[in-house]
């Protein structure tokens, strides 16, 4: 924050984030670049919680009669 302070910004906490970082650590800003010296910068922090894998989206397979007795 500290430098973000010194090079101009207007640094502010934003809320934490999923993600697979080590909660605490920054993940992100807002604006991501080009910010004005003096506006405010957002920081995004990580929660260290990443993001559920979805399951396998469901395909569409032929059925397969079984055998038949004779």
């Amino acid at each position: 924050m500290g430098l973000l302070t010194s090079a101009g910004f207007r640094p502010v906490v934003g809320y934490a984030v999923n993600s697979s970082i080590p909660a605490g650590l920054a993940v992100g800003t807002q604006p991501a670049y080009g910010a004005l010296r003096g506006s405010a910068v957002v920081i995004y922090t990580s929660n260290g919680v990443a993001k559920p894998t979805p399951p396998p989206t469901p395909t569409k397979t032929k059925a397969v009669r079984p055998p038949q007795k004779r």
